[in-house]
């Protein structure tokens, strides 16, 4: 299912990443140093000649941002903005969440931004990037500001706010989601002992038709 255009994309070739926000590669015939919007470690779609994709940006220093990295016929979407626009785009289409509806993006509680307020709850977005066998996981490192969102979405549950993890990936081929059992253990047994809604699907950059697809909702393991 087609979602929504990316529009100005520009095939790139990926040479290092730079630190955790900047990635250099080559545009054309010349060195672009990009925004990369997730702070993963990426490290199986991060390296020297993989090809990618970048939209263009109006940034101060940057003029590109990455998005996606080459992957068979549909590539990875790494954007963690574009992972938060398509939980928009399914929840506004009544895709994912029945009836619910988006309040407000950015709401606050207990000190800590959470991405969603719903007409039936909260939600928090993130982004499953690494891939094992058939399985998405998430994280592909330790993630303490997971672990902080996902013991405030449990006092809120026991408050009695109805709360939502949706486990966005970015890899078309996969069919189940998982907790990372090496990076993830804290947030496993956080899950466990919990009454958080679990929510995953996985999504894919079309560079033909410059399209992002739905692709499937995956079954989710803690």
């Amino acid at each position: 299912m087609d979602l929504f255009e990316v529009k100005g994309v520009r095939e790139c070739i990926i040479r290092k990443r730079v630190n955790k926000f900047v990635v250099e590669v080559m545009i054309d015939d010349s060195i672009e140093l990009t925004h990369i919007n997730n702070t993963g470690r990426l490290q199986q779609w991060l390296y020297p000649n993989k090809i990618g994709f970048c939209y263009r940006i109006d940034g101060e220093k940057l003029r590109y941002r990455l998005f996606a990295v080459e992957y068979k016929d549909l590539a990875v979407i790494l954007d963690t903005y574009i992972h938060m626009k398509s939980f928009e785009y399914l929840i506004n289409k009544r895709i994912i969440l029945g009836k619910c509806n988006i309040v407000k993006r950015n709401i606050n509680f207990y000190g800590a931004l959470f991405d969603y307020l719903l007409d039936c709850g909260v939600a928090e977005i993130k982004s499953a990037t690494f891939k094992s066998g058939e399985f998405a996981e998430y994280p592909d490192t330790r993630s303490k500001r997971g672990e902080r969102h996902i013991k405030i979405l449990k006092k809120l549950s026991q408050e009695g706010y109805t709360t939502y993890l949706v486990f966005v990936s970015g890899i078309p081929d996969v069919l189940k989601f998982r907790i990372n059992n090496i990076y993830g253990k804290i947030i496993s047994k956080l899950l466990k002992d919990s009454n958080i809604n679990l929510l995953s699907y996985s999504i894919g950059y079309d560079p033909d038709t410059q399209y992002i697809k739905y692709i499937r909702k995956l079954n989710v393991f803690i």
